[in-house]
């Protein structure tokens, strides 16, 4: 590898085992050195013209504490091979304060919000999200009551 290579590695909270880059708390320092990972091992990423997966606005609104699956490999040119995302995350016409999570379908929902937001507002934030295995992620809509619509947008893949 040449000082201009570059990798990215994508989380999955499958057990897997251990993570293959180096990890801040085993250096006091948090300089993030360690073992470089072997040959061969990273990801790839692919771009792609952007394209909506999701689109509520369509139909009816997300209530509160839904937990809606959006199917992703083999559409907008995500290949079945794709092992993450990149996506544009847009929640619009809340009507409560919230967040939304997203995650591969399949998986213990993690702790991190992909967006938050308040009653009223239209937020966007971009996300590099694991897919499941089979393809899908799963959103939560985690508001005290109400509602909103929530859009994504791909604009490429790892794999």
């Amino acid at each position: 590898p040449s000082p201009t290579d570059a990798v990215i590695y994508v989380w999955s909270p499958a057990p897997v085992g251990r993570a293959p880059w180096p990890m801040f708390r085993k250096d006091p320092a948090r300089r993030g050195v360690g073992p470089a990972p072997a040959s061969g091992v990273g990801t790839r990423f692919f771009t792609l013209r952007p394209c909506r997966l999701a689109d509520t606005r369509i139909g009816a609104p997300h209530p509160a504490a839904s937990t809606p699956v959006f199917s992703v490999n083999g559409r907008c040119g995500v290949p079945p091979t794709a092992s993450a995302v990149a996506v544009n995350a847009t929640v619009t016409q809340p009507t409560a304060f919230g967040d939304v999570r997203l995650f591969p379908a399949g998986t213990p929902m993690p702790f991190a919000s992909v967006i938050n937001f308040r009653a009223g507002q239209t937020r966007a934030n971009n996300a590099i999200l694991s897919v499941a295995p089979f393809g899908d992620l799963r959103a939560l809509v985690e508001m005290p009551a109400g509602s909103l619509h929530l859009l994504l947008d791909v604009s490429g893949y790892f794999e």
